[in-house]
């Protein structure tokens, strides 16, 4: 009996101890579907958050869509009422996969070139006096040597000219000034555009002081430092000559015809929105890293460029030099000049456009006589092989003119 009774003792501690086990067992179930469905939660929120900052953020590689284009989609920073008159955010959209570009075709998209934002609405935010917060990727910290603040003061310009030059092209400049570039009239300007170099500082500061034409940066002046050039050409008339309606840049071997130049800007009755030089189209990105023009699939994705001007000749009205301004501090730099500006303006939806009287002769004869130049129709002849070749030209070009008029 005493048996019996322990044994059912026994079974009843069994009982109890595997009830035990299936409400623990049921415990930790409980917890584990809990975890799992607030981990869910969170990354959920996680990923909004990050979609957010995505969208918030300007360090991307594409650009909006046509519905971005829409005015609500400019987005004002949240605080005192003058602030959000005074300071704009704009919306950003996700970037490229780099890690795919090499397994990809991609036609040129002005939308996926950095940064990823409406430049029209960036561009009249800035006019209207309104600071931009979105981070700048293109930065140009240098500072000038020499201005020639004086070029554009108190005149009624019709045409200011910025030649781009080496330091030392001394002799080339000097050619300039007495053909082409030795300006009677008072509606147009010259000024040329220099980087440093430490061999010519003491030279450069006595051609400034005597000409007054020299503009000039602390970058050092080489092949690659060509971008930094021509920014320091948008911004120096944006700051120095803003009062001048057409800007011509041009290379220090070019010849130009700044009478032709004048009648084109009559004949095509254009004020506004005029970038024209000598086109290229579907021009293809060098891959080949021994090229000295060798763009890499990381700087640039693309198999063909935007449509573009060649360096040495590129005509432009006062607002779409000003645009260009405002919009290259975002727009990811490219060390090829000319591509860089093609696809600044691709991003502002300025189209170039072909300009005639153009003539581009790569093989740069010895020659002083440039025989292939029609004068009467001549806008711009690149490139002149020297300094004396330049001279016979320009004396070519007033005997012709004088057998015109």
């Amino acid at each position: 009996m005493k048996c019996f009774v322990l044994l059912q003792k026994r079974r009843t501690l069994q009982r109890k101890a595997l009830k035990s086990c299936f409400v623990l067992f049921g415990i930790s179930v409980w917890i584990y579907v809990t975890a799992f469905v607030l981990k869910g939660t969170s990354l959920k929120e996680h990923r909004r958050l990050k979609s957010d900052r995505i969208n918030t953020q300007n360090l991307e590689h594409t650009e909006p869509n046509s519905a971005f284009y829409a005015a609500e989609n400019l987005t004002v920073n949240r605080g005192s009422n003058s602030e959000k008159e005074s300071t704009v955010l704009l919306k950003a959209w996700p970037t490229l996969d780099f890690r795919e570009i090499h397994n990809m075709k991609l036609s040129f998209d002005s939308r996926q070139y950095p940064l990823t934002v409406n430049f029209q609405e960036l561009v009249r935010a800035v006019l209207s006096g309104k600071a931009v917060k979105n981070k700048i990727i293109n930065t140009h910290p240098f500072r000038y040597e020499h201005t020639a603040n004086n070029t554009c003061t108190g005149k009624q310009l019709q045409l200011v000219v910025l030649v781009k030059s080496k330091p030392s092209n001394f002799k080339m400049r000097s050619a300039i000034r007495t053909t082409w570039g030795n300006l009677t009239n008072q509606d147009s300007a010259i000024v040329f555009l220099l980087g440093h170099e430490d061999n010519f500082i003491s030279n450069i500061e006595v051609e400034a002081a005597i000409h007054r034409d020299i503009v000039q940066e602390d970058f050092v002046d080489s092949l690659k430092s060509r971008t930094l050039k021509m920014v320091m050409a948008f911004n120096w008339v944006y700051k120095f000559c803003s009062n001048a309606k057409f800007i011509l840049l041009v290379e220090d071997d070019t010849f130009i015809s700044l009478g032709n130049i004048k009648r084109y800007i009559k004949r095509t009755s254009v004020k506004r929105g005029l970038l024209a030089g000598y086109l290229t189209r579907n021009a293809s990105p060098y891959r080949d890293e021994g090229s000295k023009w060798f763009v890499s699939l990381e700087e640039y994705p693309f198999e063909k460029y935007p449509p573009y001007l060649d360096e040495f000749f590129i005509l432009m009205s006062q607002d779409v030099a000003r645009s260009l301004s405002i919009a290259i501090p975002y727009v990811k730099p490219l060390p090829l000049d000319n591509i860089f500006l093609g696809i600044v303006a691709a991003k502002l939806n300025i189209k170039p456009r072909g300009c005639p009287g153009l003539v581009r002769d790569l093989h740069k004869s010895p020659s002083l006589v440039n025989s292939n130049i029609n004068f009467k129709s001549v806008l711009g002849y690149y490139s002149i092989s020297s300094p004396e070749s330049l001279k016979v030209t320009w004396d070519l070009y007033k005997d012709c003119q004088k057998n015109i008029f």
